[in-house]
């Protein structure tokens, strides 16, 4: 049996994989990038993408996370007794690791297969070195020892790691090298100073996310503001600080000092103290997503921008009178710091969940503030499902139900139709969700069947694709563009829901959010599985799907369309799934979430 595995550049072409890999016809092929699955399928080669062979929702994908937890609490076992500081170290190395340690797992899974195999990955990840290890242990026949293959320019060459750009964070470091950890600290106290006289001030901390995201967040804010009660809001994401403040939102950037911060503390005696014990540990552990042989996996310097993180928000804290803190978005190594801060500080944290909670056992690693306000039942529910304690979860209702409800739906509608060039007297569609392979097939075919029909039809792209898997986007937006060059559609991809939802006649999605926000505003709503054959697992993974009109084929898509839009069909199972929705994923009274939030949070 052999495993070859290639890395190649963006630069690299379909005909040059070809033309280097000498791949027969009949290979078993996997790749990270659904291009090239596409280019190899159009010469015949047989290919599978990674999100193929494991969609999200999969009883081979549920395993894998079920083994990935495991993994993750073997690690904790080794690395528990970690501290730099006060800080336990591993809190903050378990999101690092966490999807390192699913890939892996998907690796091992499908060289237990026992079939020659060949790899394509343009991911420059440290973990295919550690794929070429676990296929010659499994008695593979790879290229190399401990070198992969890369293919840059039409050239293989066999490498052992993979380059790095001098990064911000070091460019910083080279520039204000001369500044101590000290004098840091001191520019932040400083920065500060205008809250120091602020009594029983609550601080909003926000980790890199979406506006969209974080709309239920100010809703919040604006009840702090309301009844004259000290508040701010601090994040390390520039690029967040830069789009609220073009809205007047009061934020403070501490982005530049926790780069910085991070270089002194990764270059002085303490860090590179810490960066010894954490690889001795793994060494001997065998924690080989840490260190195997001489590959050190590069992620794992990254626990210093969150030490320093960690550092500035507690300095914050022990420099204002903050009675409590709420952390927008926890589960990441960055709010994970800033709830470390104020745990250790002994202030309340206080994590807002509007957003659906995933049926997903990794999620029992994902909320650490002290209180976690959740949206409703649906959400308490799986909470309890993943251990958390009945007395950290508070049922407070949806903010963002609250928030699209008292939304203008004629002036989104109005600025719908402006933006994309639709008639105002058509029925607005709105197909949302992620890209699944042959998309550009069916969703081609509906946008023919809509334009004959004389509906509008806007494509709302996830927005996870606007930082990741960015090439599958470009092609499934050129495909369909060439295959409707002619025709009226919109396709977006950074519009907010808050605008869309409330303009759409009808929704159409996969097991996403949009489709549940829809729900919860009363609008049409049809759910659409193409792509997976476990219909049941999908129902029991996504509990909502019962709460929308569902199809399996794309006749029934066409059908349904007309049934709801032209002879209004499935009106009361709307309705009723409104009230059924609102039951699970919002409070059942007319209080105001907002307020419910900001009276605990006040502990009024």
């Amino acid at each position: 049996m052999y495993c070859k595995i290639f890395h190649i550049d963006k630069e690299t072409k379909c005909e040059s994989i070809i033309e280097n890999l000498e791949l027969g016809k009949n290979c078993n092929i996997i790749t990270d990038d659904i291009c090239i699955k596409y280019d190899l399928e159009k010469n015949g080669y047989e290919c599978r993408s990674l999100s193929e062979i494991f969609p999200d929702v999969d009883p081979i994908s549920s395993k894998i996370y079920d083994l990935t937890v495991k993994k993750i609490e073997e690690y904790k076992v080794h690395l528990s007794s970690i501290n730099y500081g006060t800080i336990p170290i591993f809190t903050i190395i378990e999101p690092i690791l966490r999807d390192d340690l699913v890939l892996v797992n998907k690796f091992s899974f499908l060289l237990s297969k026992k079939q020659d195999i060949i790899f394509i990955f343009r991911s420059p990840d440290y973990s295919l070195f550690l794929l070429n290890k676990l296929a010659r242990e499994e008695d593979f026949e790879t290229f190399h020892k401990s070198k992969i293959n890369h293919i840059s320019k039409n050239k293989i060459t066999l490498i052992s790691s993979f380059k790095e750009k001098t990064s911000f964070k070091k460019k910083l470091f080279l520039t204000f090298n001369k500044n101590s950890e000290e004098n840091i600290l001191k520019s932040i106290k400083d920065k500060i100073k205008f809250l120091k006289n602020q009594q029983k001030l609550t601080l909003f901390f926000l980790t890199p996310s979406t506006r969209y995201v974080l709309n239920p967040i100010f809703s919040v804010v604006e009840q702090f503001q309301k009844n004259n009660i000290s508040n701010h809001m601090i994040s390390f994401d520039h690029t967040l600080v830069d789009e609220l403040k073009k809205d007047n939102f009061s934020i403070s950037d501490f982005s530049r000092e926790s780069l910085v911060l991070s270089s002194i503390i990764q270059n002085n005696d303490d860090g590179k103290k810490l960066i010894d014990h954490i690889l001795n540990i793994a060494k001997e552990k065998k924690l080989e997503l840490i260190i195997f042989e001489n590959f050190i996996n590069p992620k794992i310097f990254n626990i210093f921008r969150f030490i320093a993180i960690f550092k500035i928000t507690k300095i914050i804290l022990q420099n204002t009178n903050t009675q409590s803190l709420v952390v927008a978005f926890d589960g990441n190594s960055m709010g994970n710091a800033i709830t470390l801060a104020s745990t250790i500080l002994e202030i309340p944290s206080y994590s807002i969940c509007s957003l659906a909670v995933i049926n997903n056992p990794l999620t029992k690693f994902i909320y650490t503030a002290d209180k976690i306000l959740i949206y409703g039942t649906h959400g308490y529910d799986l909470l309890q499902k993943f251990e958390y304690p009945s007395n950290k979860i508070i049922i407070t209702g949806n903010v963002m139900y609250e928030y699209f409800s008292e939304i203008d739906y004629e002036k989104c509608k109005d600025q719908i139709n402006k933006l994309c060039n639709f008639d105002f007297d058509k029925p607005l569609i709105v197909l949302g969700g992620r890209w699944y392979p042959n998309d550009e097939n069916w969703i081609s075919k509906f946008i023919k069947f809509c334009n004959h029909q004389n509906f509008n039809v806007l494509i709302k792209v996830h927005p996870l694709y606007l930082t990741t898997n960015t090439e599958i986007h470009q092609h499934m937006i050129q495909k369909i563009q060439e295959l409707c060059h002619d025709l009226n559609f919109s396709i977006q991809i950074d519009i907010s829901p808050s605008i869309l939802l409330p303009a759409a006649d009808l929704v159409i999605t996969d097991e996403s959010q949009l489709g549940v926000e829809a729900g919860l505003l009363g609008k049409p709503w049809i759910t659409k599985n193409f792509h997976n054959d476990k219909e049941r697992f999908l129902f029991e993974m996504y509990g909502h799907l019962i709460n929308s009109v569902h199809v399996t084929n794309y006749e029934d898509l066409e059908k349904t369309t007309l049934e709801i839009l032209i002879e209004k069909k499935h009106s009361k199972f709307i309705e009723q799934n409104k009230k059924e929705l609102l039951k699970k994923f919002s409070n059942q009274n007319n209080d105001k979430s907002s307020e419910k939030i900001f009276s605990i949070i006040r502990k009024l």
